[in-house]
C-alpha cells in the first residue's frame, strides 16, 4: 500500500515539546541579538531622550510577540500545508520585509518623532536581529528529537 500525505501529518508536525523548546531557544536567541544591536547602536547613534523604539520594554515585548507569532505560524504551516517549512520561510521573509517599511519611512514622516536616517538603519537592524533567528532556528530546532 502506498503512503499518502494524509497518513503522514504527525511525522511532519513537530511535537509540542519540540515546538516549545524551539520557541524558547529562538526567543532567547532573538532577545540576545536584539540586545546586542541595541547596545551597539546606543554607543554609535544618538537617539532623542525617551525615543520609544529604543526602550527596553518595547524591544523585549516586540521581540517576544514576534517569536510567539512565528511559532504559531510554523505550527500551523507545518501541520496544514504540504510544504510547511518552505511556506513558513516564504511567509516569514515577506513579513520581515513588510516590517521594515515603517522604519524606512520614519525619517520622511518623522514617525516616531526624532527618527533620523541613522536611527532608521538601527531599527532595520533590530528587525533583522529579531526576525532572522525566528526564521532560521525555529524549523531546525523544532525538527530535532
Amino acid at each position: 500500500m502506498s503512503e499518502t500525505l494524509i497518513s503522514k501529518p504527525l511525522t511532519r508536525f513537530p511535537s509540542v515539546a519540540n515546538l516549545g523548546r524551539a520557541a524558547l531557544v529562538t526567543g532567547l536567541t532573538a532577545l540576545v541579538a536584539v540586545a546586542a544591536v541595541r547596545l551597539l547602536a546606543g554607543a554609535l547613534v544618538e537617539a532623542p531622550a525617551g525615543y520609544e523604539p529604543f526602550q527596553w520594554g518595547a524591544l523585549i515585548a516586540a521581540t517576544l510577540v514576534g517569536v510567539v507569532a512565528a511559532t504559531a505560524a510554523y505550527a500551523a504551516l507545518t501541520r496544514f500545508t504540504r510544504q510547511g517549512e518552505r511556506n513558513y520561510l516564504l511567509l516569514g521573509y515577506a513579513f520581515l520585509a513588510f516590517s521594515m517599511v515603517g522604519p524606512l519611512l520614519g525619517p520622511a514622516n518623522n514617525s516616531p518623532p526624532g527618527t533620523t536616517w541613522p536611527l532608521a538603519v538601527v531599527l532595520v537592524a533590530l528587525h533583522l536581529a529579531a526576525g532572522l533567528p525566528a526564521l532560521h532556528l525555529m524549523g531546525r530546532l523544532a525538527r530535532e528529537a
